[in-house]
């Protein structure tokens, strides 16, 4: 997996999120949700998560001027690798056995 600065961390967090609504979401959207930094730095840091592979953009098919963020397979399993890394320092607690009858 590539190195990520804090910024594009708190950036594909956002974009995790929205992802998981299932509603596109478009590069300026994205750029205004990350708190804490400028919209320009925010989408120099969509640059480079485009550039590590991280992300892919897809034309609006109603609006050519408008790009909606979406993962990348690199990008799906970066999520996966970090909610394993989650379940193994939080596992879930184990059920007791059924001793009824």
């Amino acid at each position: 997996m590539p190195l990520l600065d804090t910024v594009e961390e708190r950036l594909l967090n956002v974009l995790a999120e929205a992802w998981q609504t299932g509603q596109p979401l478009p590069v300026t959207e994205a750029v205004r949700r990350v708190q804490g930094v400028s919209e320009r730095t925010a989408f120099r840091r969509l640059k480079s998560l485009q550039e590590k592979g991280l992300l892919c953009t897809v034309e609006d098919p109603g609006d050519g001027r408008i790009h909606h963020l979406r993962p990348s397979q690199r990008a799906e399993a970066y999520f996966d690798q970090m909610g394993r890394c989650i379940e193994q320092l939080h596992p879930p607690p184990k059920t007791a056995p059924n001793t009824e009858r």
